[in-house]
């Protein structure tokens, strides 16, 4: 699939999520150039701290836009922080970001994918 294809998912499941009062902050597409991984939509949101495990389980399952094939995950940067997260910061490092008005702030730092380094450089030259 093409990251055209994700990102149109990506763009339903935050409109679910806006209409249930949820909305991410940043989304992140994981595991799209490594063929042994499962890609990944991560949608990430400081407000998601007030859900537990299975409320955000739940909340990935109802804006699921795509083929079963593909994991969603709803998860906060204090998840991503947890060594004990399905997604952690060297994950999100190799991700492309989909979406994110701000910068996603891990521990009041910055942070930057691969991509984003990549990016800046190349616009910089």
């Amino acid at each position: 699939m093409k990251v055209s294809n994700f990102v149109s998912m990506a763009k339903k499941s935050q409109e679910k999520l806006k209409e249930l009062g949820w909305p991410a902050e940043h989304i992140y597409l994981l595991g799209y150039s490594d063929p042994k991984a499962i890609p990944s939509l991560v949608f990430i949101s400081s407000k998601y701290d007030m859900l537990n495990i299975y409320d955000r389980a739940r909340l990935s399952i109802l804006i699921q836009q795509g083929p079963l094939k593909f994991n969603y995950y709803v998860i906060s940067p204090s998840n991503i922080l947890s060594s004990s997260g399905p997604i952690r910061r060297d994950d999100l490092y190799r991700a492309v970001k989909i979406y994110g008005k701000k910068p996603l702030m891990l521990n009041n730092i910055e942070f930057a994918s691969r991509k984003d380094f990549e990016f800046s450089q190349t616009a910089t030259a």
